[in-house]
């Protein structure tokens, strides 16, 4: 037969249970009921960014593809991209909660504790439609591109998408970062792919343009640190 509890013993942990919420690995609060609604996460609270990464990574992830497909395919598989990006930046305005003053889809992880850096993402009332017009910007270049073939020799074309999306990775990045230095590495990390862009499928002047870019966004970022 099973050993029956106490009375007194069971009062007290009747009370534990009551007193003491258990709500995950995250949360080990001690209070009452009525505290429940205060411990849940809310609309734009931490832990709702799966969208942000998605959008934040996807132009880099599409460029790499097109470096290893054929060529021939590597514009419309660049375009498909640039389209359903710009398909989850308006599902992001169209969504956004005009009245929550916080920050929406937060992603707030820890990245180099030593230094207190946080892969910290999130969007405001500003920054959701400057990424909205990033991806209609982008969609409207690659799709053009593709269209009319504006990107070089044959050799290159596979080169010239993959650049396309790391330098909308980093504007998306420099747009989306809570943290200082991860918008100074996204800001910085935007550079690469603009100089490749600039040096290789320029025009006549593409050298002198590379140079003042390269001088005048640089200088402009290491001020930022100051």
């Amino acid at each position: 037969s099973r050993p029956e509890l106490p009375a007194a013993g069971f009062a007290r942990l009747t009370s534990l249970c009551r007193d003491t919420l258990c709500l995950g690995p995250e949360y080990l609060v001690r209070g009452s009921a009525a505290d429940i609604p205060n411990l849940l996460p809310r609309p734009g609270a931490a832990g709702e960014g799966p969208m942000l990464n998605v959008l934040l990574w996807m132009p880099l992830a599409i460029g790499v593809l097109c470096l290893i497909i054929p060529h021939r395919a590597a514009p419309w598989v660049a375009t498909l991209g640039a389209l359903s990006r710009l398909g989850l930046a308006i599902a992001l305005v169209v969504g956004f909660d005009l009245g929550v003053s916080e920050l929406q889809h937060v992603v707030d992880e820890s990245w180099i504790p030593d230094l207190g850096v946080r892969y910290s993402l999130g969007i405001d009332g500003v920054s959701v439609f400057l990424v909205l017009l990033t991806a209609l910007l982008w969609a409207g270049v690659i799709s053009f591109s593709a269209l009319r073939g504006h990107h070089g020799e044959r050799g290159r074309r596979r080169l010239f998408y993959f650049l396309l999306g790391l330098g909308e990775t980093a504007t998306l990045g420099a747009f989306l970062a809570q943290d200082l230095l991860l918008f100074v590495l996204f800001f910085d990390l935007m550079l690469i792919p603009f100089f490749f862009l600039i040096g290789i499928f320029g025009g006549e002047n593409r050298i002198a343009a590379t140079t003042k870019m390269i001088v005048y966004t640089l200088v402009g970022s290491l001020l930022m640190l100051v």
